[in-house]
Order: C-alpha cells, then sequence, then structure tokens
C-alpha cells in the first residue's frame, strides 16, 4: 500500500469541510423555513406538513448546542465538557482492559490447545 499523495489528502480534507458546512447550512436552513411558515408548510387547503420538528427546543441552532458544553451541567457543578472528558477517559481505561484481559485469556487458551494433544485433535 502507497502512502497518500498530498493533493488526495487535500482533496479529502476538503470534501470533509464541504459536507460540514453542507449539514450546517441544511440544519440552520431548515430551521429559518419553518420558522418563516410558521411551522406549518401548507402544500394544498386539506394537505398541511407540520414544521415543529425545528422548533428552537427539538432541534436548537449549532451555536447554541456548542455553548451548552461551557455550562455546567448540574448546578453549581462543572462544566459539562469536563464531566463528558472524564467520562470518556473512564470509558478508554475500560476498554483498554477488557481488551488486555481478552488477549490474555486468548493467549492461554492457545498454549492450552497447543499443548494438549486431546484439545488438539477436536474430536
Amino acid at each position: 500500500m502507497q502512502p497518500q499523495k498530498s493533493s488526495e489528502f487535500i482533496q479529502t480534507g476538503i470534501t470533509i469541510v464541504s459536507l460540514l458546512i453542507l449539514v450546517v447550512l441544511v440544519w440552520e436552513g431548515a430551521k429559518a423555513f419553518s420558522r418563516e411558515n410558521g411551522y406549518a408548510l401548507v402544500l394544498t387547503p386539506d394537505t398541511t406538513i407540520d414544521l415543529s420538528n425545528f422548533n428552537d427546543q427539538q432541534l436548537p441552532h449549532l451555536g447554541a448546542i456548542l455553548n451548552s458544553f461551557m455550562e455546567p451541567a448540574q448546578r453549581n457543578g462543572p462544566p459539562l465538557y469536563q464531566i463528558l472528558f472524564k467520562a470518556s477517559v473512564f470509558t478508554l481505561g475500560e476498554s483498554i482492559g477488557g481488551f488486555a484481559m481478552g488477549a490474555v485469556l486468548g493467549f492461554i487458551l492457545a498454549v492450552i490447545f497447543t499443548h494438549s494433544s486431546l484439545l488438539q485433535r477436536g474430536d
């Protein structure tokens, strides 16, 4: 496998950034469109599409989502990003421990299977 060329690397980065910008534009555009139409889109006099899912409670602005990471998760508590970081470090430690235990157990079973003539046959 050959290393990725710098032009391919740049093209991948541009693609990722473009997709992120597209998601942001669709997100905020859907919110603005639904707010301007009163959270209801009338197609015919008998057909109305409910756009209430795009209100600020169910689909907040992206800035509000980012600001919530700086606010405390509980009253007088640490900011949410600190709680999430501590939880992710704990989860990482648990997964590394589980991986290590599985590797040790697999190695022990491999040694047992290799040195046991009864288990080698598989009969």
